[in-house]
């Protein structure tokens, strides 16, 4: 699912430790634009979406790609809308606040060993 709005506020990150290992769990607030009856969405974030979606400045518009989902506990249901990807609008178009950095140092390759020399 996905959704637009304006950033309103970040929460607090938490942190942790489970089964899996350490783990760190954030959030932050749109408000969608609709003018007659505007809804505020809270998300939850977890790993690298936690850091990318807490350097967004508050006031930006951004589009939030998301799952929700429902759990029982005590014969209570507790909803989650989690947010996996988080957009800012740039000039018109909405974009990864932090693009993917590729490696561009070059790789090199030692030789000198006999046994990894190609049979052809």
């Amino acid at each position: 699912m996905q959704i637009e709005g304006k950033l309103i506020n970040h929460l607090p990150t938490q942190t942790g430790e489970g089964k899996n290992g350490q783990w760190e769990k954030g959030g932050f607030v749109i408000e969608t634009p609709d003018p007659k009856y505007p809804k505020k969405i809270a998300f939850t974030t977890w790993g690298e979406t936690v850091g990318t979606a807490s350097n967004i400045a508050i006031g930006s518009n951004v589009k939030v790609s998301f799952d929700v989902e429902s759990r029982e506990y005590n014969g209570k249901y507790f909803t989650d809308a989690k947010a996996f990807k988080v957009e800012v609008n740039k000039n018109g178009s909405f974009v990864d606040p932090q693009p993917k950095t590729v490696n561009t140092t070059p790789q090199t390759f030692d030789n000198s060993d006999s046994e990894l020399e190609l049979p052809f």
